[in-house]
């Protein structure tokens, strides 16, 4: 699969669980908090410079580069 134009690919990083005060382990999906997701960019379309295999954090409408 390849980027075309101003597009980019993502993969999705798989984030692990996490610990709450109190011990209990919740999974990603059961976390309230998170509001970006982390991904790693594989590929970019021709009129995209400067994103190749960095990791950035999206919301479904949005991009942020970290």
């Amino acid at each position: 699969m390849r980027a075309v134009g101003n597009n980019i690919i993502i993969k999705k990083l798989k984030e692990g669980t996490a610990e709450t005060k109190g011990g209990l382990l919740l999974a990603e999906n059961h976390r309230e908090d998170i509001r970006y997701t982390e991904a790693k960019v594989i590929s970019v379309g021709e009129a995209v410079q400067g994103l190749m295999n960095l990791i950035v954090y999206f919301l479904i409408d949005m991009l942020v580069i970290k």
